[in-house]
């Protein structure tokens, strides 16, 4: 009877060993990806797990032992691909990734080199659950409803711990994704892939039914394209054959263009292009949530954003009518350069469905000056401008610089600006060193493109992201910039707005009036370069090269608490969703929730006719 007696007690504790081996299972995981797993992190971990096997309580015997061996098998396959995963591509497996076998790219024996002896301590534990199994009793557990309700319980308040003391106690929006390492390394691994599955469903796309289809090429159809203006009507097609070169300059706002600081020039390098650039001070940012990678997607496809959460990371494996892909019938070759990391934003899995050959990430490039998230602009230009030397013509190349990234902490030798000491080290005052810094790097690419010889025989286009001030800003502006009150109006039409420069070496300067934003830069440079018809089957913006007025639709974002549309004369918010800026929107997210250039069966005829 003892002996039976204390066979059944440790039978008891097959659901609690079974908790903590997969949490150590967990631990060693990070700590052979030499990751920290933080006491907050971790109880997050075991509050998930203590609510996934609280059940197990209530399951018979053979059935409760046969869920637990397959929990843990399948956590210890899960962190062992995982592993594997992060060695070559420094992120966890992902569902859409698990689920999306063409972006496995690599997956197979190149990674399972990666692979070492010590990871096979992921599995040492299932020899001997067998022989655990064998000498304890399998009954039903003593007080079973009560355990499964005291864990069920416990497991949900510690699963909330951590979420609701970030969000509340420490102002950390945990749940907004920038990049997976970061999501992996707020949640755990355990954590990770709950949040990551549950991303996955929420953000799958919906059916195309034959009454969204008609809906959005009705859209397409209906919409105004005006006439080019005169002054600019015989330069259509003026750029055809040459590479394209689009530069996306991060938080480059266009109040700064042109003006000085204590006598100093804050981007004279950018002032020098103007005069053989058309230079658009009226274009406005916008992106939603995806921030830097939401400008990607709207100047690549002329399509706004989805309206919450980040397009890149929501819809990864979308196909768009890209301006890479306008291009390759030409016999463009296209490259993505960011001196960042790959995944950061998703790049990584969107890129190649945008049509861009190659990505150029700070992998590509040797790491001799870092400075804030990555390499430097200088740098990055600098190794950029070699590698495109080398590349066959004509070629289309988007780069995104980094270094002007909040929050603008510049090396002491890498400013530039001499400030008052009003400005020197405040917020405002470290926006322009960071400026002036990228402006330095811009004009050093210049140089370098026009000594490679390639600047001649290229059109460029530089245009802000978004914003890097904000309207919480607005009171150290009015202090230490402006001088003056700056009202609301003001704001939207003068600080809001983000430069577009469109340079050629043989254009003539001139300066539009007319208003507009990035949706509008795909077909600007499809009129420019001679595939304008092509570009305007889908296009939702218009070409910026028409008479003076236009407008812009602002979609609600960080620097926007309310939609808005933009005209000389005019600014409108929070239009009602049957409004044409409200069912303009809706297209463009329908469009992008049901993959509709993948899916639409009409699509291709639709833009041949």
């Amino acid at each position: 009877m003892m002996k039976k007696y204390h066979l059944l007690r440790l039978g008891t504790l097959e659901i609690p060993l079974t908790l903590s081996i997969i949490l150590i299972k967990a631990r060693l995981m990070m700590y052979h990806l030499n990751l920290e797993l933080p006491w907050k992190i971790l109880l997050f971990n075991c509050g998930l797990l203590m609510v996934l096997t609280a059940g197990a309580y209530l399951m018979r015997p053979l059935f409760r032992r046969g869920f637990l061996c397959l929990l843990n098998l399948s956590c210890s396959f899960l962190f062992f691909t995982d592993l594997l995963h992060y060695r070559y591509f420094n992120i966890p497996l992902t569902a859409y990734s698990f689920l999306q076998t063409s972006n496995l790219n690599g997956l197979g024996e190149s990674i399972l080199a990666l692979a070492r002896m010590s990871d096979l301590l992921l599995f040492t534990d299932l020899l001997i659950w067998p022989v655990f199994f064998f000498f304890t009793a399998a009954s039903k557990l003593p007080k079973s409803r009560f355990i499964f309700a005291f864990q069920l319980i416990l497991g949900l308040a510690l699963t909330c711990f951590y979420p609701v003391q970030q969000t509340y106690y420490e102002k950390n929006d945990i749940f907004r994704r920038f990049d997976t390492a970061m999501t992996f390394h707020h949640f755990g691994p355990l954590g990770f892939h709950s949040v990551d599955t549950a991303y996955y469903l929420m953000d799958k796309n919906i059916a195309l039914t034959d009454e969204t289809e008609d809906l959005i090429l009705a859209w397409f159809d209906n919409r105004e394209q005006p006439d080019a203006d005169q002054f600019f009507s015989a330069l259509q097609g003026g750029s055809k054959g040459k590479n394209l070169i689009v530069i996306q300059v991060e938080s480059l706002q266009n109040f700064v263009i042109g003006q000085t600081v204590a006598g100093q020039p804050i981007t004279p390098n950018l002032n020098e292009l103007l005069g053989h650039s058309f230079y658009y001070r009226h274009f406005y940012p916008q992106t939603v949530d995806g921030n830097s990678s939401d400008a990607e997607l709207v100047v690549n496809s002329s399509l706004y954003p989805i309206r919450k959460g980040s397009t890149f990371f929501s819809y990864p494996g979308n196909q768009y009518h890209s301006l890479p892909l306008l291009l390759k019938p030409y016999g463009y070759q296209t490259v993505a350069v960011h001196s960042d990391e790959a995944s950061f934003w998703n790049r990584h899995l969107v890129y190649p469905n945008l049509g861009f050959d190659e990505f150029w990430d700070i992998d590509k490039f040797a790491q001799t000056d870092l400075v804030g998230m990555g390499l430097s602009d200088m740098a990055m230009f600098e190794q950029s401008a070699a590698m495109l030397k080398e590349l066959p013509q004509p070629f289309y190349s988007f780069i995104i610089t980094l270094t002007s990234h909040y929050p603008y902490s510049m090396p002491s030798d890498q400013q530039f600006l001499e400030l008052p000491p009003a400005l020197d080290g405040s917020h405002v005052g470290n926006y322009l060193q960071a400026v002036r810094y990228t402006d330095q790097a811009i004009g050093g690419f210049m140089q370098e493109l026009k000594q490679n010889g390639l600047l001649d025989n290229s059109l460029v286009v530089i245009y802000g992201d978004h914003d890097g001030l904000f309207e919480r800003d607005k009171p150290q502006l009015e202090e230490l910039w402006a001088g003056k009150t700056i009202s609301g109006e003001e704001w939207v039409r003068e600080y809001m707005p983000v430069p577009l420069i469109i340079y050629q070496p043989d254009f003539e300067g001139k300066r539009p009036g007319g208003y507009g934003g990035q949706v509008d830069v795909l077909p600007t440079i499809a009129y420019l370069m001679g595939f304008e018809q092509e570009a305007a089957h889908y296009a939702m913006g218009k070409n910026l090269l028409t008479p003076a007025g236009g407008f812009a639709i602002i979609p609600r974002g960080d620097y926007i608490k309310q939609m808005a549309r933009v005209t000389p004369d005019r600014i409108d918010y929070d239009w009602d969703p049957d409004s044409e800026v409200g069912q303009t929107l809706q297209v463009a997210d329908l469009i992008i929730r049901t993959n509709f250039f993948a899916i639409s069966q009409r699509a291709a005829s639709h833009a041949e006719n």
